[in-house]
């Protein structure tokens, strides 16, 4: 899965943290383990949100790479990235987290946030591999993401609203979790952030109205194609 619309990617993401998208992403650069001046990649980097913490965490001697599949997403990154001098060191690339087209043991920190349970339950041990073998020997690495909502009725929106693997996906439970630890040979390590519900609710509905208007948009194409042939 690959995100098309980042400013709508951009609005979602900054509606459904309640206003602690800023203070959480802070908190995560914090406990990456990353030093000044270490080389960091950030896997399924999306907008750069962490991308860019990191390059304020690491500093002018540091340097961030973040990686993604989708291209708008990117070109909205490097744009972002050009507004304040302490994001300068941040540079992204095209790339599939199952398949990074990196040298062995070329950075220091490794770090992923909300892009794990995008990928099938079989890429995500490979993705997680794959984060590894970039890695410096005994460089720390840092997976983020989310729980599914307790509620029923939420977890059954999300899910409607194509979200369904963010509604069922536990990082900490399970496959995935055995994957990790297997993949990582890490210590499990915890950060929780509880959300405002208020904030799912309007992320959620922010979400189902792009995804409408972007199924009327599809039907109309489709039409004038037709007519067009006819």
């Amino acid at each position: 899965m690959t995100i098309g619309t980042p400013r709508v990617y951009e609005v979602c993401g900054a509606l459904s943290f309640g206003g602690l998208r800023h203070r959480s992403f802070a908190r995560l650069a914090a406990l990456s383990g990353a030093e000044a001046g270490d080389r960091v990649l950030d896997v399924g980097c999306g907008t750069g949100h962490l991308t860019r913490h990191m390059a304020e965490w690491v500093g002018p001697g540091g340097a961030v790479t973040g990686v993604d599949p989708s291209l708008p997403v990117l070109d909205y990154a490097r744009r972002k990235s050009h507004r304040r001098p302490q994001w300068s060191t941040a540079a992204y690339r095209e790339g599939m987290a199952e398949a990074l087209d990196l040298p062995d043991a070329s950075f220091d920190t490794v770090v992923t946030s909300l892009m794990l349970h995008h990928l099938p339950e079989e890429l995500r041990p490979v993705a997680l591999r794959e984060m590894v073998r970039v890695l410096r020997p005994g460089g720390p690495v840092l997976v983020a993401d989310f729980r599914p909502p307790k509620s029923g009725l939420v977890r059954h929106l999300v899910h409607a609203t194509g979200g369904h693997a963010m509604a069922d996906y536990r990082a900490d439970h399970g496959p995935a979790r055995r994957g990790l630890r297997q993949s990582l040979h890490v210590r499990r390590a915890a950060y929780r952030i509880s959300l405002p519900a208020v904030a799912i609710w309007v992320a959620l509905a922010v979400l189902v109205a792009v995804l409408a208007t972007e199924a009327a948009a599809t039907r109309a194409s489709r039409l004038t194609v037709r007519e067009a042939l006819a």
